[in-house]
């Protein structure tokens, strides 16, 4: 097998980090921490150039492994030396450093779907680490700078998921590249705290557009501008207009808890941007959409003229206007608005309009349960049987699918 093959441009810059890494380590023991510092830096924007250029020109077959060697060396070694040659009673502290490195590459090699990060990339720990010590924002030596430097590495073990932006255009990249250039020239003192910002910030906005199925930019661009976007969806692709509200992971968790289990004729209440029957299909189902808001509606209809969907679209507060009785109703509860009256109404339609053999599934939080403890025995009392069929987290709040069928 060639060279040529084997490596490519992009891996230069994965060895040019791994070198850059090692001369870190050796300033760090020359008693030169600032240099050190600063070469760790440049190791990291040598790591962020090799994927740009792998993605432009393709990988090659060792990028992968080349990779992940320079982000543990800059990320599990030069950092925690650095640390250690500064704070050298912290050694216990700073072992982590490695550990949770080298657990956070291993588990991403094994990851199929690189769009996103679970637990904060290697090169964000290391980059806060450091511009941390550079600004001077943490008084080390201190209890919360100690609890900070622990909970920085273990992030990155973490089961937060936050998207990569791996397919951000080039031209973005570059401008957010210039202006922390220009930040640098005007004041090294102001960069390192502008860093670290700006680290912090790009975690939050990751967390916030993976809750958002990739789509936060887009939906930004609909809020602020009222745009009228297309957003995909796990595969699928969908209009939203200013004013509706905008899917997010919850929508997928409904999809996932139903996908395989509807037949017949199915109500669902506050459809949205129709999103639900657009991931699930006809496949036989009878569709009945509802909702509250008009704009909604008019969003939904168009959805599903795309996407082929035949449905009966009627306005409507949860079962307001509702007649007849369906095989399977849901409804994706809006759990951190929604109060305990919405919930009581819902349950007390279910018992109207669901067949003998139907269900119906509820989306709600463990906020809701807290409001509304009394909703599992107002099932029982209106003799319907609840059971949690499906649990997941939206907002670091537990969320949970609830099947309530006739006894």
């Amino acid at each position: 097998m060639s060279l040529r093959r084997k490596y490519s441009i992009a891996d230069v810059f994965s060895l040019g980090g791994l070198a850059l890494s090692f001369f870190s380590v050796q300033q760090s023991i020359a008693g030169a921490p600032g240099m050190a510092a600063e070469l760790i830096l440049l190791a990291l924007l040598m790591d962020l150039v090799d994927g740009r250029l792998s993605r432009m020109f393709g990988p090659s077959i060792a990028g992968k492994e080349l990779d992940s060697f320079s982000d543990f060396a800059s990320a599990g070694i030069a950092t925690p030396v650095l640390l250690y040659t500064l704070y050298p009673q912290w050694l216990p502290v700073f072992v982590i450093f490695p550990i949770c490195s080298a657990m956070r590459l291993a588990s991403f090699n094994l990851q199929d779907d690189s769009s996103y990060f679970v637990g904060i990339p290697t090169f964000i720990s290391s980059m806060l680490a450091i511009s941390l010590y550079k600004s001077g924002l943490l008084a080390f030596g201190q209890p919360p700078a100690l609890a900070l430097l622990i909970l920085i590495p273990l992030s990155m073990i973490s089961w937060v998921k936050l998207s990569s932006f791996k397919t951000t255009r080039m031209a973005v990249v570059g401008a957010l590249a210039l202006a922390y250039v220009v930040v640098f020239a005007l004041s090294e003192e102001l960069f390192w705290p502008v860093l670290a910002a700006g680290s912090m910030a790009y975690v939050v906005i990751g967390m916030v557009d993976q809750m958002l199925c990739g789509n936060l930019f887009p939906i930004i661009s609909n809020r602020v501008l009222g745009k009228t976007v297309e957003l995909g969806i796990s595969g699928h692709k969908i209009v939203l207009f200013r004013g509706v509200h905008p899917p997010s992971k919850d929508s997928v968790f409904m999809y996932e808890t139903l996908k395989g289990r509807l037949s017949g004729s199915v109500l669902e209440i506050g459809t949205g941007t129709g999103l639900i029957p657009v991931m699930l299909g006809s496949n036989g189902t009878r569709w009945t959409c509802t909702d509250v808001s008009v704009r909604a509606l008019e969003n939904a209809k168009l959805n599903l003229r795309k996407n082929g969907i035949e449905a009966r679209i009627l306005h409507s507060n949860i079962f307001d206007g509702i007649e007849g009785s369906f095989d399977a109703i849901i409804w994706n509860f809006p759990f951190l608005l929604g109060s305990r009256e919405m919930m009581t109404g819902f349950v007390c339609g279910v018992k109207k309009h669901l067949k003998k053999r139907g269900m119906a599934i509820i989306l709600s939080s463990s906020l809701m349960k807290l409001r509304y403890p009394e909703f599992e025995r107002d099932c029982e009392r209106l003799g319907l049987r609840s059971r949690v069929v499906a649990n997941s987290s939206y907002l670091l709040v537990p969320i949970h699918a609830y099947e309530l069928t006739l006894r």
